[in-house]
């Protein structure tokens, strides 16, 4: 195919696009409800005290409580930028009323583009931005999608989730980085409820 080729004649070139081509054909299911996360060390953006802190965190630290994991394909996208996210921040006390102590906004981009991320949408310390910089973790889970054409790269695709002591409880996967019902925030709230 095309894009075998164009990856192929360009791996000596770029070493990443061999990785990324290994992923990308590889057939692996996307984690379960009911299943634990797999434990890997991530990068951490969040509000404190009015300050914005980066730490690398462990993600059975992250995810020991009841909690939302919102993924989308990348800071500053319109949708994302404009929709998206800031629904999740608008409605975070809705969120904390509802018993999930932490909002996680994670993507396949570095820390420092998502501090930039969070301080243009006015985040505050109910909503924090988790950095999987090489897609890695996006990669473990297999919520990831292939963007190259927009060239995006790999990148995590849109869904929103439940996790309780670092099992997920509820995933709403939009299987693509477009945005329906289906990871919105009024769609993870009204499920909160039940």
């Amino acid at each position: 195919s095309d894009v075998y080729k164009r990856q192929v004649s360009t791996q000596s070139t770029w070493g990443y696009q061999k990785i990324y081509f290994r992923y990308k054909n590889q057939k692996m299911e996307s984690i379960q409800v009911g299943q634990e996360l797999p434990v890997a060390t991530l990068t951490v953006v969040q509000r404190q005290n009015g300050e914005w802190t980066r730490n690398t965190v462990s993600t059975s630290e992250l995810f020991q409580n009841r909690c939302v994991l919102v993924g989308y394909p990348g800071a500053f996208t319109p949708t994302c930028s404009g929709t998206h996210i800031p629904e999740y921040i608008a409605q975070a006390q809705q969120f904390k009323e509802r018993g999930v102590e932490r909002i996680y906004a994670f993507a396949v981009n570095d820390a420092f583009v998502l501090q930039a991320f969070a301080n243009s949408l006015n985040a505050d310390e109910t909503v924090a931005f988790i950095a999987d910089g090489n897609g890695d973790y996006t990669r473990q889970l297999n919520l990831g999608c292939d963007l190259s054409e927009k060239q995006l790269g790999y990148r995590c695709r849109r869904f929103s989730a439940i996790i309780e002591n670092n099992k997920l409880v509820q995933l709403n996967d939009e299987n693509s980085p477009a945005m329906t019902d289906t990871s919105r925030a009024q769609t993870i709230l009204d499920q909160l409820s039940k």
